[in-house]
């Protein structure tokens, strides 16, 4: 049911206008709490050694102290691994500057995790209204899959 909700987000709001909405979390029954978070989803592209340039959604959540970054290849499913990594991710803000941060943690599960260093450093580099494009590398010791994100503030 889960999947088939992310599915039917996906393919309804895939949009590369990203603005923060807040959502709230659900207990054990489906009821919402009192405990928020606020999300978007874009897309982009990925390519790895069987595809070029193919569609990537990419769903952000952001909480008090953390940013996870779902990411799905073919806009639909996660991009697991065997092993979890850590990546650099170039980002370039609306002026065409480029900031790096380094060392973002890529889990098995599919997702870019900032820890609360990390967190408050995304936070600043993505708080300008205008377009951002995301890009990085997922290196393992077979293959490496390559990921661009493309978004605006608005």
């Amino acid at each position: 049911m889960k999947n088939a909700i992310i599915l039917l987000v996906l393919s309804v709001t895939m949009t590369m206008n990203a603005q923060w909405t807040k959502n709230f979390y659900v207990d054990d029954f489906g009821d919402a709490t009192t405990d928020s978070y606020e999300s978007f989803i874009t897309g982009g592209t990925f390519s790895n050694s069987a595809t070029q340039n193919s569609k990537a959604s990419y769903k952000f959540i952001r909480n008090d102290d953390s940013i996870v970054i779902n990411v799905y290849r073919y806009g639909s499913s996660l991009a697991t691994s065997t092993k979890a990594t850590f990546e650099d991710l170039k980002v370039k803000q609306p002026d065409g500057t480029i900031v790096v941060l380094k060392s973002v943690f890529f889990s098995k599960g599919g997702y870019l995790y900032f820890n609360k260093e990390g967190f408050v450093e995304f936070n600043n580099v993505i708080s300008t209204k205008g377009a951002y494009v995301i890009i990085f590398d997922r290196t393992s010791k077979y293959s490496t899959s390559s990921y661009k994100i493309k978004f605006t503030i608005k």
